[in-house]
């Protein structure tokens, strides 16, 4: 009897626990400004690896200051000053979640930007939704993301389905038939994989092969020594960036004719050199051109003058999506998540430095545009200059049909 007494005990007192952190949570949910004449100034969280082994520093900090500078010295937002606050998730789960929960409950923060993978993003997303905070995802590429019924979060990236049907596009341009794709076990990894299949399918391509490694592996010979792979005009490779140098230098090894593609993660300053002279040939795809006109030149021109280097995707896209940000503000005078949402789903033709881009009911980016990148001579270049892969037309699908593309 004592026994189920104190049973009870312990669960009237979980059960108060619960209701309280319910409360608790509620509390800070209905502590924060909803708006922008309520504060003083709006401060912005900027969630991000910044230091990641193996992952080579990105221009993201300064991309998201420069923003910064240009709102504050054109009047602020709606005459409010913009305080950016960084934090470091390290790449790591766990630090990531736990400083998702703690600037969510900090009610002084008006807006989160950044987290990187996919899978810190996701805990962010559950972080900023239960306190009611908008956020602005960058990276994070998988599409289920913007697919959860999240109302409070707007992703101006582009994701895995997006990238690989303009490489599915590219290759059939090619008038490619065979592709091989070679991935880890991760997620991305999986998710690239089941996208560029379907998309290489649904363009009249031949059913592509595909193998999967761990991601400790380095050494790739039992898969490049199949027979498939010597018949494959296409390779795409979408294992860890810290895998690719051995990959291509053994695929070189081996002879083998299919022209190689990597995953969004390659587009790198330091790929070409990283890749050494195996390297010479080798293609990704990017939707971030430092070539093109307007916006964009006014963007590399400021960049270049600020910090003395060309910016790179990670600052174009955190400079838009803060830019983003400060309008949806500026235009409602709201810093309820919900509204900003609603602002930023419903209106057309953002005009940003990536070009006038809207975004889809769920708050995925809809009308990106990709470029083709190639290494030549140890360096990046854009063989096609500024015209968009989506410009090339892939080959009729029926029996016969021509090659054609670039």
């Amino acid at each position: 009897m004592k026994l189920i007494r104190n049973f009870l005990l312990l669960a009237l007192a979980i059960g108060a626990l619960q209701i309280w952190l319910h409360q608790r949570d509620s509390d800070i949910a209905d502590q924060r400004p909803t708006e922008l004449s309520q504060v003083e100034q709006v401060k912005v969280a900027l969630l991000w690896p910044f230091e990641l082994p193996g992952k080579p520093r990105d221009l993201t900090r300064e991309g998201a200051q420069l923003a910064a500078e240009q709102i504050n010295a054109a009047g602020g937002i709606g005459g409010k000053p913009l305080q950016l606050v960084f934090f470091n998730n390290g790449g790591d789960t766990d630090r990531n979640a736990e400083l998702s929960r703690k600037i969510s409950g900090d009610p002084s923060y008006n807006a989160l930007v950044g987290s990187y993978y996919s899978s810190l993003a996701l805990d962010t997303l559950v972080a900023t939704e239960a306190k009611n905070l908008f956020y602005v995802i960058i990276g994070a590429e998988l599409p289920s993301l913007t697919g959860y019924s999240f109302q409070h979060a707007v992703r101006p990236h582009f994701n895995t389905s997006d990238y690989t049907r303009a490489l599915a596009e590219l290759l059939r341009c090619r008038g490619d038939k065979n592709l091989a794709i070679i991935g880890d076990q991760s997620s991305f990894s999986a998710q690239s994989a089941a996208d560029l299949i379907k998309a290489f399918r649904d363009l009249g391509g031949n059913p592509p092969i595909q193998r999967t490694v761990p991601a400790w592996v380095r050494d790739f010979r039992h898969v490049l020594s199949e027979d498939a792979m010597a018949t494959a005009d296409a390779i795409y490779f979408s294992g860890s960036y810290q895998q690719l140098p051995d990959f291509v230098k053994q695929l070189r090894e081996f002879g083998l004719r299919g022209r190689v593609y990597g995953d969004s993660s390659a587009l790198r300053k330091e790929t070409p050199q990283l890749l050494g002279p195996a390297g010479e040939g080798f293609e990704a795809l990017t939707t971030f051109h430092p070539g093109e006109e307007g916006k964009t030149a006014e963007f590399v021109q400021a960049f270049v003058a600020r910090y003395g280097t060309e910016p790179d995707l990670w600052a174009r896209d955190t400079y838009d999506g803060i830019m983003l940000l400060a309008e949806s503000i500026r235009a409602t005078g709201s810093l309820e998540a919900r509204t900003l949402f609603a602002h930023v789903r419903f209106l057309p033709d953002w005009d940003l430095v990536r070009g006038k881009i809207s975004f889809a009911p769920d708050g995925s980016l809809e009308g990106e545009r990709f470029y083709r990148g190639q290494i030549r001579q140890g360096a990046w270049i854009f063989p096609d200059g500024t015209v968009p892969i989506q410009s090339c037309q892939p080959p009729p699908t029926t029996p016969g049909g021509s090659k054609g593309g670039p």
